[in-house]
């Protein structure tokens, strides 16, 4: 049998989901595609990989922070539209550590000026 959510779970396409349940595992009960972008290819592809990574291993679990999210769909697009999405990728990182309160203060120079 295949899962009823099969074509609306895809990489890097913004989607809507519902969770069920009380405990720490949950399930997937409802999920509503929101329209879509090209796949990255290529370079742009991998770089998209990275930063999921990064949203899930950085980030908490459940974490509200919408902020990120429109970061993390702006960095999506760009993904799907820009020939190298490598300047977008360091600045959705540099923006993850800022929100995560971890960035280092780079407005001085050798000397701690």
């Amino acid at each position: 049998r295949q899962s009823d959510f099969r074509g609306k779970l895809m990489a890097f396409s913004p989607i809507e989901l519902r969770f069920s349940g009380d405990r720490e595992i949950k399930s997937l009960s409802a999920v509503e595609w929101l329209g879509g972008r090209p796949l990255p290819q290529g370079r742009n592809l991998i770089l998209g990989m990275g930063a999921n990574e990064i949203v899930g291993k950085l980030l908490p679990r459940e974490c509200p922070s919408p902020r990120v999210f429109d970061m993390y769909d702006s960095l999506a697009r760009d993904l799907s539209e820009m020939p190298d999405a490598r300047p977008a990728v360091r600045l959705f990182e540099w923006f993850v550590l800022r929100e995560m309160g971890v960035a280092p203060d780079l407005s001085g120079d050798d000397k701690g000026r």
